[in-house]
């Protein structure tokens, strides 16, 4: 029952640690809209983030698209084989899978592949199935020329930082992107 006092009134307020009810109210409701606006900004440049970040993938998965020839090997700091014979290995990316080929009638073998172009120098992962765990490796595409430096999969060795194939477990490969 009302008994004409005024909310607010000296009279009518509770303390709690020094802070009337109000006050506690109040300032609990205005931390918890600063925390809602934090959550939310955090959320809103993580996406940006994340969608900038998968954009570029993207972009960067269109440029590879199509068939590229193998035109250098280098494993273990050696060359792998004459020119002639890696001419006839090609790589077709097409959204997220490459294809790896020997010849025009030569066993296809595709396998997912991705991207991480925000890394320096960029991140490639081939992921070879059952035949053994990712391949982690790093590239960069340089007008019509693909250059590919990659731990095979199965070893303890770390991503490459560097385009050598001076290690044990890294392949260089160098490829051309084919005429259509």
């Amino acid at each position: 029952m009302w008994d004409g006092r005024a909310p607010g009134d000296p009279e009518e307020r509770q303390v709690f640690g020094g802070l009337d009810f109000a006050s506690l109210l109040l300032e609990t409701i205005m931390a918890w809209r600063l925390g809602c606006v934090v959550v939310a900004m955090t959320s809103f440049l993580t996406l940006a983030a994340d969608q900038e970040k998968g954009t570029s993938a993207k972009q960067e998965i269109a440029k590879l698209r199509g068939i590229w020839q193998v035109t250098k090997l280098i494993e273990g700091g050696a060359q792998a084989g004459p020119a002639d014979e890696l001419k006839e290995f090609t790589f077709d990316f097409q959204d997220g899978l490459v294809t790896i080929q020997k010849g025009k009638g030569g066993d296809r073998r595709p396998v997912k592949f991705s991207l991480d172009p925000s890394k320096n120098p960029k991140w490639i992962d081939i992921d070879l199935e059952q035949r053994s765990p990712i391949g982690q490796g790093i590239y960069k595409l340089q007008g019509d020329e693909l250059t590919l430096c990659i731990v095979g999969g199965g070893t303890d060795t770390p991503r490459p930082s560097e385009f050598k194939a001076s290690q044990k477990g890294h392949s260089l490969l160098v490829l051309k992107k084919a005429k259509q």
